[in-house]
């Protein structure tokens, strides 16, 4: 009895180590979505700005045709 039961804690404690890997794994993943979500997001509000200051400065310039 006392041998089955060790077996069965040692199964259990395989079992919540297993699920709390993939858990990690599964936030890591997230995480790293989430990072590169916001990087793109950074990067087009650049370029937005970018463009809005670069279009100001050719609509100050003058019309040389």
């Amino acid at each position: 009895g006392d041998e089955i039961g060790a077996m069965a804690a040692a199964v259990q404690i395989f079992k919540d180590n297993l699920i709390r890997t993939r858990a990690l794994e599964e936030e890591t993943v997230l995480a790293r979505l989430s990072a590169e979500e916001q990087r793109r997001s950074g990067m087009r509000q650049m370029a937005d700005a970018f463009e809005h200051a670069v279009g100001g400065v050719v609509g100050q310039l003058p019309h040389c045709v």
